[in-house]
């Protein structure tokens, strides 16, 4: 069911749903605009409060947030590689740590545990395989793989 009917071809997609009691939204949309940007929503009236975060040359659509602090933390959106902005110092700091961390990767955050202080971490590059890492805090991080594991894939039908 859309959020809203309009005359042209536009998309919204739905990125937070509202609290109880609450009338607006996280939405991506194109609405004004050829590329999808990340806005505030209000429901009751139908129309976008604010933009949050849009780029001019790809679509946004992924919002960051901390369950933990009920926050929004940032956008990802994809150039030739994930691209992030964020509103947030506490994650912006977590982002550079890992990319200090794990240099020559891109790194992404592929989810954290409740308290927030244990997370998934993902490793790749255009001529490697996907890692996990796991990150206990702001202290340690584990390398769970070899050196062969980090070596470039080969496909056989490129030999």
């Amino acid at each position: 069911m859309p959020i809203a009917e309009h005359s042209e071809k536009l998309d919204e997609t739905p990125l937070r749903f509202p609290q109880p009691n609450q009338t607006r939204k996280r939405i991506a949309t194109n609405i004004g605009r050829d590329k999808r940007a990340i806005g505030k929503y209000d429901v009751e009236n139908k129309k976008e409060l604010e933009k949050i975060f849009e780029h001019p040359e790809v679509d946004v659509t992924n919002l960051l947030s901390s369950r933990k602090r009920r926050a929004i933390t940032g956008v990802s959106y994809t150039t030739d590689k994930t691209q992030y902005h964020f509103i947030d110092k506490q994650r912006a700091d977590l982002q550079k740590d890992l990319e200090r961390r794990l240099p020559g990767y891109e790194v992404r955050l592929a989810g954290c545990n409740r308290e927030e202080d244990k997370c998934l971490v993902r490793t790749f590059t255009d001529r490697s395989l996907e890692c996990m890492n796991c990150r206990n805090g702001f202290e340690t991080l584990s390398t769970p793989w070899s050196a062969a594991a980090r070596a470039p894939a080969r496909d056989a039908a490129f030999d």
